[in-house]
Protein backbone atom coordinates (compact mmCIF):
# COMPACT_ATOMS: atom_id res chain seq x y z
CA UNK A 1 0.00 0.00 0.00
CA UNK A 2 0.91 3.65 -0.60
CA UNK A 3 2.77 5.88 2.19
CA UNK A 4 1.60 9.16 3.73
CA UNK A 5 1.54 11.78 1.51
CA UNK A 6 3.05 15.00 2.87
CA UNK A 7 0.45 17.03 0.73
CA UNK A 8 -2.57 15.37 3.00
CA UNK A 9 -1.60 16.68 6.50
CA UNK A 10 -3.62 19.26 6.61
CA UNK A 11 -6.31 17.01 5.90
CA UNK A 12 -5.60 14.20 8.31
CA UNK A 13 -6.05 16.52 11.27
CA UNK A 14 -9.44 16.62 10.97
CA UNK A 15 -9.96 20.80 10.89
CA UNK A 16 -12.82 22.78 10.68
CA UNK A 17 -12.07 22.86 7.01
CA UNK A 18 -12.43 19.43 5.97
CA UNK A 19 -15.11 18.33 3.80
CA UNK A 20 -17.01 15.46 4.88
CA UNK A 21 -16.89 12.69 2.35
CA UNK A 22 -19.73 9.87 2.02
CA UNK A 23 -18.58 6.62 0.34
CA UNK A 24 -21.62 4.71 -1.31
CA UNK A 25 -21.55 0.65 -1.02
CA UNK A 26 -23.88 -1.21 -2.93
CA UNK A 27 -23.84 -4.74 -1.01
CA UNK A 28 -25.27 -8.90 -1.95
CA UNK A 29 -23.02 -9.28 1.07
CA UNK A 30 -20.51 -11.03 -0.93
CA UNK A 31 -17.61 -13.23 0.68
CA UNK A 32 -15.20 -9.86 0.18
CA UNK A 33 -17.26 -6.96 1.92
CA UNK A 34 -15.13 -6.93 4.49
CA UNK A 35 -12.19 -6.50 2.57
CA UNK A 36 -13.62 -3.63 1.23
CA UNK A 37 -15.17 -2.07 4.30
CA UNK A 38 -11.69 -2.64 6.29
CA UNK A 39 -10.02 -0.25 3.44
CA UNK A 40 -12.74 2.32 4.06
CA UNK A 41 -11.70 2.38 7.55
CA UNK A 42 -8.19 2.48 7.20
CA UNK A 43 -8.16 5.50 5.27
CA UNK A 44 -5.85 8.20 6.43
CA UNK A 45 -8.86 10.91 5.23
CA UNK A 46 -10.40 11.85 8.89
CA UNK A 47 -13.81 12.52 7.96
CA UNK A 48 -15.65 10.14 6.17
CA UNK A 49 -19.37 8.74 6.13
CA UNK A 50 -20.45 5.19 5.03
CA UNK A 51 -23.47 4.24 3.40
CA UNK A 52 -24.24 0.80 3.05
CA UNK A 53 -26.89 0.15 0.83
CA UNK A 54 -28.57 -3.40 1.53
CA UNK A 55 -29.16 -4.25 -2.04
CA UNK A 56 -30.48 -7.58 -1.33
CA UNK A 57 -33.35 -6.20 1.12
CA UNK A 58 -32.82 -8.98 3.73
CA UNK A 59 -30.90 -6.96 6.27
CA UNK A 60 -27.40 -6.83 7.10
CA UNK A 61 -26.66 -8.23 10.66
CA UNK A 62 -24.04 -7.19 12.56
CA UNK A 63 -23.05 -4.26 9.77
CA UNK A 64 -21.03 -2.17 12.45
CA UNK A 65 -18.78 -4.83 13.65
CA UNK A 66 -18.18 -5.47 9.53
CA UNK A 67 -17.53 -1.49 9.39
CA UNK A 68 -14.67 -0.72 12.57
CA UNK A 69 -14.76 3.19 11.12
CA UNK A 70 -17.47 4.06 13.23
CA UNK A 71 -19.93 6.28 10.86
CA UNK A 72 -21.94 4.03 9.49
CA UNK A 73 -25.29 4.30 7.94
CA UNK A 74 -27.63 1.38 6.69
CA UNK A 75 -29.93 1.97 4.01
CA UNK A 76 -32.41 -0.97 3.42
CA UNK A 77 -35.86 -1.04 1.99
CA UNK A 78 -36.33 -4.03 3.01
CA UNK A 79 -36.46 -5.05 -1.07
CA UNK A 80 -33.61 -6.04 -3.28
CA UNK A 81 -32.48 -2.62 -5.41
CA UNK A 82 -30.80 -3.21 -9.00
CA UNK A 83 -27.46 -1.47 -9.54
CA UNK A 84 -28.78 2.00 -10.47
CA UNK A 85 -31.58 2.09 -7.90
CA UNK A 86 -29.01 1.58 -5.10
CA UNK A 87 -26.83 4.39 -6.34
CA UNK A 88 -29.55 6.55 -6.34
CA UNK A 89 -30.65 5.31 -3.33
CA UNK A 90 -27.40 5.79 -1.51
CA UNK A 91 -26.66 9.06 -3.19
CA UNK A 92 -30.02 10.15 -1.58
CA UNK A 93 -28.91 9.70 1.71
CA UNK A 94 -25.38 10.39 1.63
CA UNK A 95 -24.81 13.84 3.59
CA UNK A 96 -21.36 14.32 2.78
CA UNK A 97 -19.45 17.02 0.58
CA UNK A 98 -18.16 14.58 -1.89
CA UNK A 99 -19.52 11.32 -2.78
CA UNK A 100 -17.74 7.64 -4.21
CA UNK A 101 -18.84 4.78 -4.86
CA UNK A 102 -17.33 1.49 -3.33
CA UNK A 103 -18.70 -2.24 -4.56
CA UNK A 104 -18.17 -4.78 -2.51
CA UNK A 105 -15.46 -6.91 -3.89
CA UNK A 106 -13.47 -3.90 -4.98
CA UNK A 107 -10.84 -1.80 -1.81
CA UNK A 108 -9.15 1.84 -1.97
CA UNK A 109 -5.63 2.44 -1.08
CA UNK A 110 -5.31 4.18 2.90
CA UNK A 111 -4.21 7.61 0.64
CA UNK A 112 -7.23 7.17 -2.04
CA UNK A 113 -9.65 9.32 -0.54
CA UNK A 114 -6.89 11.77 0.94
CA UNK A 115 -5.08 12.22 -2.34
CA UNK A 116 -8.09 13.24 -4.28
CA UNK A 117 -9.82 15.50 -2.49
CA UNK A 118 -6.43 17.31 -1.95
CA UNK A 119 -6.54 17.66 -6.22
CA UNK A 120 -9.96 19.05 -6.04
CA UNK A 121 -9.46 21.35 -2.98
CA UNK A 122 -6.33 22.84 -5.36
CA UNK A 123 -8.55 24.21 -7.78
CA UNK A 124 -12.05 25.79 -8.07
CA UNK A 125 -12.73 24.64 -11.29
CA UNK A 126 -13.07 20.60 -11.95
CA UNK A 127 -16.18 18.44 -10.20
CA UNK A 128 -14.71 15.21 -10.16
CA UNK A 129 -11.35 13.32 -10.00
CA UNK A 130 -10.19 9.77 -10.12
CA UNK A 131 -7.08 8.02 -9.67
CA UNK A 132 -4.98 5.09 -11.53
CA UNK A 133 -6.48 1.88 -10.88
CA UNK A 134 -5.02 -1.86 -10.63
CA UNK A 135 -6.52 -4.94 -11.77
CA UNK A 136 -6.30 -7.93 -9.34
CA UNK A 137 -7.63 -11.34 -10.34
CA UNK A 138 -10.34 -13.10 -7.75
CA UNK A 139 -8.30 -13.70 -5.07
CA UNK A 140 -6.73 -10.54 -5.18
CA UNK A 141 -3.13 -10.80 -6.67
CA UNK A 142 -2.23 -8.28 -8.91
CA UNK A 143 -2.18 -8.46 -12.60
CA UNK A 144 -0.23 -5.99 -15.22
CA UNK A 145 -3.44 -4.21 -16.35
CA UNK A 146 -3.62 -0.62 -15.06
CA UNK A 147 -6.85 1.15 -15.96
CA UNK A 148 -4.18 4.51 -15.94
CA UNK A 149 -5.44 6.82 -18.98
CA UNK A 150 -6.05 10.64 -18.85
CA UNK A 151 -9.26 12.16 -18.68
CA UNK A 152 -10.51 12.68 -22.87
CA UNK A 153 -14.26 14.08 -23.13
CA UNK A 154 -14.19 12.50 -26.42
CA UNK A 155 -12.77 9.41 -25.57
CA UNK A 156 -15.45 8.58 -22.81
CA UNK A 157 -17.91 9.14 -25.53
CA UNK A 158 -16.53 6.07 -27.35
CA UNK A 159 -16.47 4.05 -24.17
CA UNK A 160 -15.92 3.73 -20.19
CA UNK A 161 -12.15 3.73 -19.10
CA UNK A 162 -12.52 4.92 -14.96
CA UNK A 163 -13.70 2.38 -12.52
CA UNK A 164 -16.41 3.52 -10.52
CA UNK A 165 -14.88 3.07 -7.42
CA UNK A 166 -11.09 5.50 -8.59
CA UNK A 167 -14.02 8.24 -8.96
CA UNK A 168 -14.72 10.92 -6.29
CA UNK A 169 -17.28 14.24 -7.20
CA UNK A 170 -18.43 16.85 -5.65
CA UNK A 171 -22.52 16.16 -4.00
CA UNK A 172 -23.52 18.95 -6.14
CA UNK A 173 -23.37 17.13 -8.87
CA UNK A 174 -25.97 14.92 -7.70
CA UNK A 175 -28.52 18.11 -6.61
CA UNK A 176 -27.65 19.35 -10.15
CA UNK A 177 -29.72 16.17 -12.05
CA UNK A 178 -26.36 13.83 -12.29
CA UNK A 179 -28.29 10.08 -11.18
CA UNK A 180 -27.97 6.73 -12.65
CA UNK A 181 -29.96 5.78 -15.57
CA UNK A 182 -32.72 3.25 -13.63
CA UNK A 183 -33.77 1.87 -17.45
CA UNK A 184 -29.84 0.60 -17.48
CA UNK A 185 -28.81 -2.58 -16.16
CA UNK A 186 -25.33 -2.44 -17.42
CA UNK A 187 -23.19 0.61 -18.59
CA UNK A 188 -24.68 2.55 -15.39
CA UNK A 189 -22.06 4.12 -14.74
CA UNK A 190 -20.38 4.90 -18.19
CA UNK A 191 -23.72 6.94 -17.76
CA UNK A 192 -23.57 8.59 -15.14
CA UNK A 193 -20.19 9.81 -15.99
CA UNK A 194 -21.10 10.72 -19.64
CA UNK A 195 -23.86 12.87 -17.41
CA UNK A 196 -20.88 14.22 -15.06
CA UNK A 197 -18.81 15.59 -18.22
CA UNK A 198 -21.57 17.50 -19.22
CA UNK A 199 -20.97 19.61 -15.62
CA UNK A 200 -17.44 19.26 -15.48
CA UNK A 201 -14.17 17.59 -16.80
CA UNK A 202 -12.12 15.26 -14.61
CA UNK A 203 -9.01 15.25 -13.21
CA UNK A 204 -6.38 12.77 -13.48
CA UNK A 205 -4.07 11.17 -10.73
CA UNK A 206 -1.57 8.58 -12.25
CA UNK A 207 -1.11 7.67 -8.19
CA UNK A 208 -2.49 3.37 -8.35
CA UNK A 209 -4.84 3.76 -5.27
CA UNK A 210 -7.80 1.78 -6.25
CA UNK A 211 -7.99 -1.86 -6.92
CA UNK A 212 -11.10 -3.76 -9.19
CA UNK A 213 -11.09 -7.33 -8.86
CA UNK A 214 -11.93 -9.13 -12.05
CA UNK A 215 -15.05 -11.12 -12.72
CA UNK A 216 -17.48 -8.92 -10.47
CA UNK A 217 -21.12 -8.73 -11.87
CA UNK A 218 -20.09 -4.92 -13.38
CA UNK A 219 -17.45 -6.67 -15.56
CA UNK A 220 -18.31 -5.68 -18.82
CA UNK A 221 -15.74 -4.15 -21.87
CA UNK A 222 -12.30 -5.06 -19.87
CA UNK A 223 -12.81 -8.68 -20.35
CA UNK A 224 -15.43 -8.65 -23.57
CA UNK A 225 -13.42 -6.11 -25.94
CA UNK A 226 -14.99 -7.75 -28.97
CA UNK A 227 -18.31 -8.84 -27.39
CA UNK A 228 -19.22 -5.33 -27.03
CA UNK A 229 -19.20 -4.50 -31.08
CA UNK A 230 -21.12 -7.85 -31.72
CA UNK A 231 -24.87 -7.52 -33.12
CA UNK A 232 -27.14 -9.32 -30.38
CA UNK A 233 -24.67 -9.79 -27.50
CA UNK A 234 -25.98 -8.39 -24.46
CA UNK A 235 -22.82 -5.85 -24.53
CA UNK A 236 -23.57 -4.88 -27.74
CA UNK A 237 -26.94 -4.05 -26.71
CA UNK A 238 -26.44 -2.59 -23.87
CA UNK A 239 -23.77 -0.36 -25.46
CA UNK A 240 -26.38 1.07 -28.22
CA UNK A 241 -28.76 1.64 -25.59
CA UNK A 242 -26.14 4.04 -23.78
CA UNK A 243 -25.44 5.32 -27.36
CA UNK A 244 -29.05 5.89 -28.62
CA UNK A 245 -29.60 7.91 -25.46
CA UNK A 246 -26.86 10.08 -25.90
CA UNK A 247 -26.33 10.53 -29.68
CA UNK A 248 -29.22 12.80 -30.27
CA UNK A 249 -27.30 15.17 -27.47
CA UNK A 250 -24.31 15.48 -28.79
CA UNK A 251 -23.10 17.93 -31.45
CA UNK A 252 -21.60 16.96 -34.94
CA UNK A 253 -18.64 18.45 -33.66
CA UNK A 254 -18.85 16.03 -30.35
CA UNK A 255 -19.27 13.09 -32.89
CA UNK A 256 -16.32 13.90 -35.22
CA UNK A 257 -13.72 14.54 -32.00
CA UNK A 258 -15.37 11.09 -30.90
CA UNK A 259 -14.41 9.54 -34.49
CA UNK A 260 -11.30 11.27 -34.50
CA UNK A 261 -10.15 9.41 -31.52
CA UNK A 262 -10.90 6.12 -33.08
CA UNK A 263 -8.16 7.21 -36.39
CA UNK A 264 -5.05 5.60 -35.62
CA UNK A 265 -3.52 5.91 -38.75
CA UNK A 266 -1.07 8.38 -37.04
CA UNK A 267 -0.50 5.69 -34.18
CA UNK A 268 0.08 3.02 -37.26
CA UNK A 269 2.79 5.41 -38.63
CA UNK A 270 4.31 5.95 -35.28
CA UNK A 271 4.28 2.18 -34.16
CA UNK A 272 5.80 1.42 -37.72
CA UNK A 273 8.94 3.83 -37.09
CA UNK A 274 9.15 2.12 -33.48
CA UNK A 275 8.98 -1.33 -34.90
CA UNK A 276 11.54 -0.41 -37.27
CA UNK A 277 13.67 1.10 -34.46
CA UNK A 278 12.78 -1.94 -32.27
CA UNK A 279 14.38 -4.22 -35.29
CA UNK A 280 17.40 -2.17 -35.24
CA UNK A 281 17.85 -2.84 -31.37
CA UNK A 282 16.89 -6.15 -31.81
CA UNK A 283 19.75 -6.74 -34.17
CA UNK A 284 22.08 -5.17 -32.03
CA UNK A 285 21.07 -7.07 -29.34
CA UNK A 286 21.93 -10.31 -31.19
CA UNK A 287 25.25 -9.67 -32.18
CA UNK A 288 25.59 -8.72 -28.47
CA UNK A 289 24.15 -11.89 -27.75
CA UNK A 290 25.87 -13.49 -30.35
CA UNK A 291 29.44 -12.03 -28.28
CA UNK A 292 28.08 -12.71 -24.90
CA UNK A 293 27.11 -16.61 -26.16
CA UNK A 294 31.08 -16.76 -27.20
CA UNK A 295 32.00 -15.33 -23.90
CA UNK A 296 29.13 -18.05 -21.74
CA UNK A 297 31.12 -21.00 -23.92
CA UNK A 298 34.39 -19.83 -22.80
CA UNK A 299 32.96 -19.85 -18.98
CA UNK A 300 31.70 -22.65 -19.53
CA UNK A 301 35.07 -24.66 -20.83
CA UNK A 302 36.61 -22.84 -17.58
CA UNK A 303 33.76 -23.53 -15.51
CA UNK A 304 34.29 -27.42 -16.57
CA UNK A 305 38.09 -26.79 -15.43
CA UNK A 306 36.86 -25.59 -12.43
CA UNK A 307 34.72 -28.65 -11.46
CA UNK A 308 37.57 -30.94 -11.81
CA UNK A 309 39.63 -28.88 -9.82
CA UNK A 310 37.36 -28.88 -7.31
CA UNK A 311 36.72 -32.38 -6.85
CA UNK A 312 40.30 -32.90 -6.59
CA UNK A 313 40.05 -30.77 -3.86
CA UNK A 314 37.53 -32.47 -2.29
CA UNK A 315 38.92 -35.64 -2.43
CA UNK A 316 42.05 -33.70 -1.25
CA UNK A 317 40.02 -32.43 1.50
CA UNK A 318 38.37 -35.88 2.16
CA UNK A 319 41.56 -37.24 2.91
CA UNK A 320 42.65 -34.64 4.83
CA UNK A 321 39.71 -35.01 7.16
CA UNK A 322 40.61 -38.61 7.29
CA UNK A 323 44.07 -37.81 8.69
CA UNK A 324 42.49 -35.45 10.71
CA UNK A 325 40.04 -38.27 12.29
CA UNK A 326 43.10 -39.83 12.70
CA UNK A 327 45.36 -37.81 14.64
CA UNK A 328 42.33 -36.41 17.01
CA UNK A 329 42.08 -40.43 17.41
CA UNK A 330 46.20 -40.22 18.46
CA UNK A 331 45.65 -37.24 20.07
CA UNK A 332 42.97 -38.84 22.69
CA UNK A 333 45.00 -41.73 23.31
CA UNK A 334 47.93 -39.40 23.82
CA UNK A 335 46.03 -37.31 26.73
CA UNK A 336 44.89 -40.52 28.03
CA UNK A 337 48.34 -41.33 28.43
CA UNK A 338 49.70 -38.26 29.74
CA UNK A 339 46.58 -38.65 32.10
CA UNK A 340 48.05 -41.87 33.61
CA UNK A 341 51.69 -40.65 33.81
CA UNK A 342 50.66 -37.57 35.52
CA UNK A 343 48.69 -39.48 38.07
CA UNK A 344 51.81 -42.42 38.59
CA UNK A 345 54.05 -39.34 38.47
CA UNK A 346 52.43 -37.94 41.86
CA UNK A 347 52.26 -40.83 43.34
CA UNK A 348 56.00 -41.86 43.26
CA UNK A 349 56.17 -38.34 44.03
CA UNK A 350 53.90 -39.14 47.40
CA UNK A 351 56.55 -42.04 47.97
CA UNK A 352 59.22 -39.71 47.27
CA UNK A 353 58.10 -37.75 49.90
CA UNK A 354 57.12 -40.22 52.08
CA UNK A 355 61.18 -41.79 51.70
CA UNK A 356 62.50 -38.81 52.50
CA UNK A 357 60.79 -37.83 55.59
CA UNK A 358 61.84 -42.07 56.83
CA UNK A 359 65.61 -40.78 55.48
CA UNK A 360 65.63 -37.61 57.61
CA UNK A 361 64.39 -39.84 60.67
CA UNK A 362 66.84 -42.85 60.24
CA UNK A 363 69.80 -40.34 59.42
CA UNK A 364 69.06 -38.85 63.32
CA UNK A 365 68.97 -42.33 64.10
CA UNK A 366 72.26 -43.09 63.24
CA UNK A 367 73.94 -39.84 63.81
CA UNK A 368 72.90 -40.86 67.43
CA UNK A 369 74.41 -44.18 67.15
CA UNK A 370 77.47 -42.90 65.69
CA UNK A 371 78.00 -40.75 68.40
CA UNK A 372 77.43 -43.13 70.68
CA UNK A 373 79.81 -45.49 69.38
CA UNK A 374 82.52 -43.05 68.81
CA UNK A 375 81.49 -42.21 72.87
CA UNK A 376 81.89 -46.08 73.73
CA UNK A 377 85.04 -46.66 71.32
CA UNK A 378 86.80 -43.15 73.43
CA UNK A 379 85.88 -45.03 76.60
CA UNK A 380 87.04 -48.28 75.76
CA UNK A 381 90.61 -46.79 74.34
CA UNK A 382 90.80 -45.12 77.84
CA UNK A 383 89.68 -48.65 79.46
CA UNK A 384 92.51 -50.51 77.00
CA UNK A 385 95.09 -48.05 78.36
CA UNK A 386 93.96 -48.20 81.81
CA UNK A 387 93.96 -52.25 81.74
CA UNK A 388 97.65 -52.57 80.03
CA UNK A 389 98.95 -49.74 82.54
CA UNK A 390 97.15 -52.37 85.24
CA UNK A 391 98.57 -55.09 83.51
CA UNK A 392 101.96 -53.62 83.76
CA UNK A 393 101.78 -52.39 87.38
CA UNK A 394 99.92 -55.68 89.42
CA UNK A 395 100.10 -59.30 88.74
CA UNK A 396 98.03 -61.04 87.07
CA UNK A 397 95.94 -62.38 89.71
CA UNK A 398 95.06 -58.97 90.84
CA UNK A 399 94.08 -57.57 87.47
CA UNK A 400 91.91 -60.53 86.53
CA UNK A 401 88.78 -58.31 87.35
CA UNK A 402 89.96 -56.24 84.72
CA UNK A 403 90.49 -58.69 82.09
CA UNK A 404 87.17 -59.88 82.51
CA UNK A 405 85.44 -56.18 81.79
CA UNK A 406 88.31 -55.81 78.96
CA UNK A 407 86.52 -59.01 76.95
CA UNK A 408 82.76 -58.01 78.12
CA UNK A 409 83.72 -54.62 76.32
CA UNK A 410 85.10 -56.04 73.23
CA UNK A 411 82.41 -58.72 72.99
CA UNK A 412 80.25 -55.44 73.18
CA UNK A 413 82.09 -53.27 70.66
CA UNK A 414 82.32 -56.50 68.38
CA UNK A 415 78.23 -56.92 68.57
CA UNK A 416 78.00 -52.81 68.16
CA UNK A 417 79.93 -52.94 65.24
CA UNK A 418 78.00 -56.41 63.56
CA UNK A 419 74.40 -54.26 64.93
CA UNK A 420 75.21 -51.50 62.60
CA UNK A 421 76.50 -52.93 59.43
CA UNK A 422 73.13 -54.52 59.17
CA UNK A 423 71.61 -51.41 59.85
CA UNK A 424 73.74 -49.84 56.78
CA UNK A 425 72.81 -52.95 54.49
CA UNK A 426 69.03 -52.95 55.51
CA UNK A 427 69.15 -48.82 53.91
CA UNK A 428 71.01 -48.20 51.49
CA UNK A 429 70.14 -43.69 51.97
CA UNK A 430 72.08 -44.10 55.10
CA UNK A 431 74.53 -46.06 54.03
CA UNK A 432 75.43 -43.14 51.29
CA UNK A 433 75.59 -40.92 54.17
CA UNK A 434 77.98 -43.13 56.21
CA UNK A 435 80.54 -42.69 53.17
Amino acid sequence: MSQSNPANDSLQAGGADSKLVSVICRTIIRPELQQALQSVADQSYPDIELVLVDALGAGIPDYENLYPGGNVKLVSLGKSLRRSRAANVGMTKATGDYLMFLDDDDWIDREHIANLVTLLDRQSEACAAYSATRKVDASGQPLDYVFGQEFSAAQLKRGNYIPIHSVLFEASLFRDGCKFDENLEIYEDWDFWLQVSQHSSFLHSDRVTAFYREGGESETAVNIEQAQYTAGHPNALAREKVLAKWLPRWSAAEVNQMLGTMDQSGSINELRGNVKSALEVIHAREEELAEITGTAKKLGRQLTELHKTYARLDKNHTQLDKNYTQLDKNYTQLDKNYTQLDRSYAQQISEFSKLADKHEVLSKDFQALRLKYHRLETQHKKLDADLRELLDSFSWRVTRPYRYLSQGLKNFVRSLKKNTVKLILKNPALHQTVR
